[in-house]
């Protein structure tokens, strides 16, 4: 099987970590196997 190289990129706040999540949870549920890294944004104060 080929390996495939999916990027997202957005403004802060667009939803990119959350359609990631959804999407690795939906592509391990067809038996894909899913690895990367997902670098979670830290916001003090609402920033």
């Amino acid at each position: 099987m080929s390996k495939r190289l999916l990027l997202i990129t957005g403004p802060p706040g667009i939803g990119k970590t959350t359609v990631l999540m959804h999407a690795v949870g939906a592509l391990k549920e067809m038996g894909y196997e899913v690895g990367g890294m997902v670098s979670r944004e830290v916001r003090e104060g609402g920033v």
